[in-house]
């Protein structure tokens, strides 16, 4: 929408004075007119919303390759776009803001472009040079597209474009007003051009990650050479992100209260691989895995469910903080489609553990994790 600077001019009213003619000599009437300049335009701010670009931090940028689009876009910058994420940055993520901004009196008139959180000043707008290529379908140079875009045709006399980059520090919480300010030291309104309601945004700054476990994992006693089940238990969703589930078992799960007589089949434990996993949710569950969405650090097949619709449980390496560094091998907990695993804020899913039980195997075995990890989309 564009924004219009009023001009208010003064009604010059001239006083005309009756002449009276009689007996008497003529006197001179004075005459005081003042024409005063139109005051100096403001700049009008518009912005190019279908690019308003996200790149992830390191911690969240395989989950967006992998379940999202990283290419360049029109104006030369890396951006990512991922279609159920909510409307959150996380700290090293970045926004980038594009901004045409207008001074009907000159391009030269246009002072600084200002990005604001809070309608405090954030940093300052780069101007760059307008795109020569790597146009959308339907659009063959920069005047078809900005018409399109930012509504308006482009005058370089008039006219600057600039880039808006917002980079999301440690210390960024909760709701926050983002919005791009350009200034005009002479314009008609105090040297300011606020941008306009649709022209701004709120973001959810570092919102909360957390995902709860309810429930014991209890096998009760088990027989050599059987299976058993274990009772479930229950994933959820306690943050206010859109979180990718995975899950992993220790190498080995041990009797710390008999080490030397737990046998199963021999001293160094239970095997991870003696456990397999089942998890539902709504109308779905991982019986249906056939590993066309791997999980992390694994690319061998072996997440796939079994006959009997149980996912063997992989060793986890590394520690619990979600990133590849740190993960040697997990499995996406449903794995055969693509949103499967998603849990969004509130929403949960039921775990339930099937062990094939070595015989012989003796001990009461209380040693050992099960690891969920809920990765941000």
């Amino acid at each position: 929408m564009k924004t219009y600077a009023i001009l208010v001019m003064a009604l010059l009213v001239m006083a005309i004075m009756p002449i009276v003619l009689a007996d008497s000599d003529g006197a001179n009437i004075g005459i005081d007119v003042v024409i005063d300049e139109p005051d100096n335009s403001c700049p009008s701010i518009y912005q190019d919303n279908t690019q308003r670009s996200w790149f992830p931090n390191n911690q969240n940028l395989p989950t967006a390759e992998r379940y999202g689009d990283c290419s360049t876009n029109v104006y030369g910058d890396e951006a990512c776009q991922l279609d159920e994420r909510g409307n959150y940055v996380f700290t090293g993520e970045s926004l980038t803001y594009y901004a045409i901004v207008e001074d009907l009196n000159g391009a030269s008139d246009i002072e600084d472009v200002d990005l604001l959180l809070d309608d405090s000043l954030a940093g300052d707008c780069a101007q760059i040079a307008i795109p020569t290529g790597n146009f959308p379908t339907g659009y063959s140079n920069w005047a078809a597209y900005s018409a399109a875009k930012y509504g308006v045709t482009w005058n370089a006399n008039t006219m600057k474009l600039y880039r808006c980059q917002l980079i999301v520090g440690v210390s960024s919480t909760s709701d926050t007003l983002v919005s791009i300010q350009a200034e005009d030291e002479e314009c008609a309104i105090g040297g300011t051009a606020s941008p306009t309601v649709e022209d701004k945004e709120y973001l959810d700054f570092n919102p909360d990650v957390e995902i709860e476990l309810e429930g014991t994992v209890s096998f009760a006693k088990a027989v050599p050479g059987s299976t058993a089940l274990s009772t479930p238990v229950q994933v959820e969703n306690e943050g206010e992100t859109v979180l990718d589930t995975y899950i992993a078992a220790s190498t080995y799960f041990t009797d710390p209260t008999d080490p030397d007589e737990a046998i199963c089949p021999t001293g160094a434990g239970i095997h991870h691989s003696k456990f397999a996993y089942q998890a539902r949710k709504g109308s779905i569950n991982s019986g249906l895995n056939d590993n066309s969405n791997p999980g992390l650090g694994e690319d061998s097949g072996l997440c796939s469910a079994r006959a009997d619709e149980f996912t063997a449980l992989p060793s986890f390496v590394g520690n619990t903080d979600g990133s590849d560094a740190q993960i040697g091998y997990m499995c996406r907990i449903m794995n055969f489609a693509r949103t499967a695993s998603f849990l969004s804020p509130g929403d949960d899913m039921s775990v339930v553990f099937k062990l094939s039980v070595p015989n012989p195997c003796r001990g009461t075995y209380t040693e050992g994790n099960f690891y969920v990890v809920g990765r941000v989309i």
